[in-house]
Parts: C-alpha cells; sequence; structure tokens
C-alpha cells in the first residue's frame, strides 16, 4: 500500500450486527410493554410525591459504593495503582459493561488498566477473569440468599436461586483451585482441538494458570469483603430509592428485587443499559411482591432518568480525569 492509497477498515462481522440489532430489538420490545402500562399523569405525580432527600441518599449511596469496586481492582492489581485511580477505573469500566450492548464491554478492561494505570494487557485479562469470577460468586450467592429469605415466593423463582446458588459454587471453584481448573480447561481444550491450541487455548494458558496461587488466596478474604459490600450497599440504596418514592418494601425485598436485577443483568443479549429488559425485569420482580404493575411501571422510570442523567454527568468527569492522567502512564513489564 502506498501513502496515497486510503487506509481500508475491515468489515464489520454479520455476527455482530445480528447480535447489536437483536439486542436493540429486545430492548424496544421490552421498553414499550413498560410504557405501555405507564400512565403519564401518574407518572407526573409520582415525580411530584417523590421524598427528594431520601432519594438524594439514595443516588449518594448507589455511586458512593463505587469506592469499593475501586478498593477490589487495587487490592487485585497487588496495589500498584492509586487507589482514587482505581476508583474510577473501575466505574468507567463498568459504564461500559453497562451501555455498550450484547455484554461486549467486559472485555474492556484489560485495555483501560494499559492505557491508564500501567498494567500489561497479559495481567489485565487475568484481573478481568478474577472480577467477574469474584461477581459470579458473590452476587449469584447474594441472590440466591434473598431468594430464599423471601416468603411467599413463587416456585419459579426459588428454583432461580438455587440455580444461582450452583453459579456461585462454580465462581468459588475458580478462584478456590484456578491452576487445576486452568489446567483441565486447556487439557479439555486441546483435545477437542485435536491438539491446536488456537487463540482460546493460548488465552486459557495465560489467564486460568496463576502461578502465585497462595498468593491470590491470601487476596481472597479482601475481595469477597469488597464485592458483597458493593452488593449489599447497592441494595440498599435501592431501598432507600423504593421508600422515597412511597413504595413500602421491606428491606429484604428490596435486596431480592435488586439481586435478581442484577443477576438478569448478565444476560448476554443486554441492550445499552439493560434499557427495556431490565426495566420490564425489575417491573416483574416488584409485581412478585405485591406491588401493583402502574406502580411498578411508575417506579422503573424515575428511577431509570434519575440514573441515566447521573451516569452520564460522572462518565463526562470520570472521562476528563482519565485523560489527563494518560500522559507518561507506560504498560510493566511481565
Amino acid at each position: 500500500m502506498t501513502a496515497a492509497e486510503p487506509s481500508r477498515q475491515a468489515p464489520v462481522p454479520l455476527r455482530r450486527v445480528v447480535e447489536l440489532v437483536g439486542t436493540l430489538a429486545v430492548g424496544g420490545f421490552f421498553l414499550w410493554l413498560v410504557l405501555r402500562e405507564t400512565s403519564w399523569a401518574d407518572f407526573v405525580e409520582r415525580l411530584r410525591g417523590v421524598h427528594w432527600p431520601l432519594m438524594a441518599l439514595s443516588l449518594l449511596l448507589y455511586y458512593a459504593v463505587y469506592v469499593f469496586r475501586g478498593l477490589r481492582l487495587w487490592q487485585v492489581c497487588y496495589r500498584r495503582i492509586p487507589l482514587s485511580l482505581s476508583t474510577v477505573i473501575a466505574f468507567v469500566y463498568q459504564m461500559l459493561v453497562n451501555y455498550i450492548p450484547a455484554g461486549a464491554g467486559n472485555v474492556t478492561l484489560p485495555a483501560i488498566l494499559a492505557r491508564y494505570g500501567g498494567v500489561a494487557t497479559p495481567a489485565g485479562t487475568k484481573v478481568l477473569v478474577a472480577l467477574r469470577l469474584l461477581d459470579l460468586a458473590v452476587i449469584c450467592g447474594l441472590a440466591c440468599l434473598a431468594g430464599l429469605s423471601v416468603a411467599d415466593l413463587h416456585p419459579a423463582m426459588r428454583l432461580i436461586a438455587a440455580f444461582a446458588g450452583g453459579l456461585a459454587a462454580v465462581g468459588l471453584a475458580g478462584l478456590l483451585w484456578p491452576r487445576p481448573l486452568g489446567r483441565l480447561g486447556l487439557s479439555v481444550w486441546r483435545i477437542i482441538s485435536r491438539g491446536r491450541a488456537g487463540r482460546l487455548g493460548q488465552w486459557l494458558e495465560q489467564t486460568l494458570t496463576i502461578k502465585d496461587q497462595a498468593g491470590f488466596h491470601k487476596m481472597l478474604p479482601g475481595l469477597f469483603l469488597t464485592t458483597a459490600a458493593f452488593g449489599l450497599g447497592r441494595a440498599y440504596a435501592n431501598w432507600l430509592a423504593l421508600r422515597s418514592l412511597q413504595v413500602d418494601l421491606t428491606l429484604w425485598q428490596a435486596w431480592y428485587q435488586w439481586a435478581f436485577t442484577s443477576l438478569a443483568g448478565a444476560l448476554p443479549f443486554q441492550p445499552p443499559a439493560g434499557l427495556g429488559l431490565s426495566d420490564a425485569i425489575r417491573m416483574a420482580l416488584l409485581l412478585t411482591v405485591g406491588q401493583s404493575l402502574a406502580t411498578a411501571a411508575e417506579v422503573v422510570l424515575v428511577t431509570r432518568v434519575l440514573i441515566a442523567l447521573l451516569d452520564g454527568l460522572l462518565i463526562a468527569v470520570t472521562l476528563g480525569y482519565l485523560h489527563g492522567r494518560a500522559a507518561g502512564l507506560r504498560p510493566e513489564r511481565t
């Protein structure tokens, strides 16, 4: 290619286009279901009746618990990056997970850590795997406990709670025995691929075989504590938000509603910010604890609007902070 020739970009794979269109269609359909059940006069009336000091406290707690996500990232990166920076990275990463459809935002953490935290990409990939296993173990465990703690729960929801408990066990096993499970996965993959490692085999070898397993095990109590603190803080913030909207739920019911919404948020076909799909799931969960359809729709839309506005503001602030920190950082050697 000569200097005068324009560079050609690789075409977007058809599968990605189908995934994007499919997730947007799913989100649009469920958003239509939510909006169809909303009386706009009642929606405005609910906004007027919001207890704003309590709602402000709820939103403050909702975002303040990102400190625990930052502390967790700081721990798993062996305290090589400042806590303030790790908190900002944890927030930006979660926003990418939330707003990039079809779960594609999950894989952005290694690149963010490399560019802004000076963490080499292979190490950042291991960090990503560890954090996803922690979320799997803790959030699924909390969902299981929440489902079992709510009285008069539909049998189908109890079945989902039991399934969440099984997923929590899988995540815990991955954290406790990463080396043998990584080697087992690599061996199985070599058998399936007839000895050809390929990209997936290389990824398994690089990410699931932790050399310092004893050192990683020493981190686990703190990692579990910060992950659980984030989840419980979010559940309490959810309860405060519901109370500010005059929705009379117990703390246990609010925990159940948050935990199962978070569990559904891990579905691979999520639209941006779970728009429509997570809203419909939240509505359904509110119905299971005795709320009317109209109340559920109004509550979901009020909290959706408020969080979207604050997300946009904080994304702008944190990206500006990261841009200012980017100069002079170099990836570490591994």
